[in-house]
């Protein structure tokens, strides 16, 4: 079995609601939770909206490869309403990225793991802070305690109690 780590996360429709269906099509879909952090709720990170996102990381063990989690995500995303347009960066109902996957490191035209924007992003860093502090990041070598720590991100990211 594999270590799958994923975020997921959304701005539009009852986001709590969406987030549950797609903790459920995952486990499904995908494999079994076994670790969820808290929801936390985030600015828009590289576009301007009036809908602030909830977002979640997400522990699952998956005996899928990258490229089978890859598409049973999108069809998850799909089936959730997410909408994709030309720009990367829109209001979206559901966006599931994988963090990690094990501590390989995979670098396809459509597919890079660990993330490329992790280490820039707060708001997937402090979820994943409290569920994973000493997790190795494979390619910077470094802790998402130390990542986080050094990341420029001053964006607003609030626990959601």
């Amino acid at each position: 079995m594999n270590e799958l780590v994923v975020i997921i996360g959304g701005n539009t429709g009852d986001r709590v609601y969406i987030m549950q269906a797609a903790i459920e099509k995952l486990e499904l879909a995908v494999g079994l939770v076994l670790e969820k952090s808290g929801i936390y709720e985030s600015e828009p990170w590289g576009f301007e909206s009036v809908n602030p996102f909830l977002n979640q990381v997400l522990i699952l063990e998956t005996a899928l490869d990258p490229n089978q989690v890859l598409e049973k995500i999108n069809q998850i995303e799909n089936e959730l309403g997410r909408e994709r347009g030309a720009d990367q960066f829109i209001d979206r109902t559901m966006d599931i990225d994988i963090l990690f996957y094990n501590k390989d490191i995979v670098e396809t035209n459509n597919l890079i793991i660990p993330h490329k924007e992790l280490a820039n992003r707060r708001f997937v860093l402090d979820p994943l802070f409290e569920i994973v502090p000493e997790y190795h990041h494979p390619k910077l070598g470094k802790t998402i305690r130390e990542i986080r720590v050094e990341c420029l991100d001053n964006s607003m990211v609030k626990n959601v109690p």
